[in-house]
């Protein structure tokens, strides 16, 4: 299948103490009519994280067009307070980008998302249903973060000419 469309992910980490996270983190786009597939962040990160104070970005990709960003939802690879990556994450803004060629360009933000905590599944709830080879839903593991505003843009090429030039104009260069 081919890519169609690129979409932009610009995570804004906080500036904070131990805002950063080497955590592993899923994202997924919710859009109107569909959702992307998921996406492991870090594997398109610098430094494998997500680092305190900057803007970390990456890419998901989809084959076709489903319409709005309505949500990102997040998912953490470890959430047992046992792992050693057992951290948390804080994100001041999430900035989603549609990728065009056509001079136009459309970005949907999630403002204000917060700690991302890991303690998602109750590690008692988790022993019990591994016990009775129950499966938990995957709610008790995601966190959805609805679009708050949306930005349109549009690049502008223009020439600025100063004078008028003439035919001896450029005999004098």
């Amino acid at each position: 299948s081919l890519v169609k469309y690129k979409y932009d992910v610009r995570v804004d980490v906080a500036n904070i103490a131990d805002a950063g996270s080497s955590n592993y983190f899923y994202f997924q786009l919710l859009f109107e009519n569909g959702r992307s597939g998921l996406v492991l962040a870090n594997q398109q990160l610098p430094a494998d994280s997500f680092r305190q104070g900057l803007t970390e970005t990456f890419e998901i990709q989809t084959t076709q067009r489903y319409g709005e960003v309505k949500a990102v939802r997040i998912i953490c690879e470890a959430t047992a307070s046992t792992a050693s990556t057992f951290d948390k994450l804080n994100i001041d803004k999430i900035t989603v980008a549609l990728n065009s060629q056509q001079g136009t360009g459309k970005s949907w933000i999630v403002d204000r998302v917060g700690w991302i905590d890991i303690n998602y599944v109750d590690e008692i709830q988790q022993s019990y249903a591994s016990d009775d080879n129950i499966v938990l839903e995957n709610s008790d593991l995601t966190l959805d973060f609805p679009v708050t505003s949306i930005s349109s843009s549009t690049d502008l090429l223009f020439c600025i000419t100063n004078g008028k030039q003439s035919d001896d104009a450029s005999s004098n260069l």
